[in-house]
């Protein structure tokens, strides 16, 4: 059964699996927990449990620069929930009752508490870690998209360096010379007008711009191969 959304917007490569699963159930409003009812049988009726639960977030961890996207899970978030990283109101961009996509501002590195409160006043809390994007490894197999789930093109970074980039079905692109990662991100940008660059914004996600001809020009989020 289809999750009901009550915020939706962009869920990057990686994540949309994990929110369609995590989060298949139709949203409605719980109501507030009453007391024990009685019952012709002699036994109570248990209040119902409307808590809410922040269980956990993925990722963990971002770049101090911000952008990541992070998946929280939980139970009984409600419509019009409020997040925040170290009492800074973070945008939603995907909501259900159990699962909510954000965006983590920028931040100085360090552990912070994200609150996730209700509008009854409710709240739930977990810690994330802001590092430094050239603390994270980028090296790997890269899948990159747009707007949507389709994976537009793959890339590979070997050595610290963006060692090739594949467009939907063209044969591998290599760069010479490959353009080398510094402080967790890359560019580089040819006579003929083509053009990449790409910033880590947690240590397996990373944004940013491609302008090759099988590519298109586009803005871009991409998911390293676990």
């Amino acid at each position: 059964m289809a999750a009901r959304m009550w915020v939706r917007g962009f869920a990057p490569i990686g994540l949309v699996v994990a929110v369609l699963s995590a989060g298949c159930d139709n949203y409605s409003h719980p109501s507030a927990p009453t007391s024990a009812q009685p019952r012709t049988d002699g036994q109570d009726v248990p209040p119902t449990s409307t808590s809410l639960a922040l269980t956990s977030l993925s990722p963990d961890a971002g770049s101090t620069d911000g952008g990541a996207e992070v998946l929280l899970s939980g139970a009984n978030f409600n419509p019009g929930a409020r997040v925040t990283f170290d009492g800074v109101a973070a945008p939603l961009v995907y909501g259900t009752s159990q699962v909510m996509i954000t965006h983590p501002p920028a931040h100085a590195a360090g552990s912070v508490d994200v609150v996730v409160t209700n509008p009854d006043g409710k709240t739930a809390q977990r810690v994330f870690s802001y590092a430094s994007p050239g603390s994270f490894d980028f090296n790997g197999d890269w899948d990159a998209g747009g707007s949507g789930d389709e994976i537009i093109f793959r890339f590979t970074i070997r050595d610290n360096a963006l060692a090739s980039v594949t467009c939907r079905t063209s044969a591998p692109i290599t760069l010479t010379p490959s353009p080398v990662v510094a402080n967790g991100g890359f560019s580089f940008s040819r006579a003929d007008g083509a053009s990449m660059s790409g910033r880590l914004v947690a240590p397996s996600q990373a944004i940013g711009q491609i302008n090759l001809p099988v590519c298109g020009a586009i803005g871009w989020f991409a998911s390293r191969h676990e």
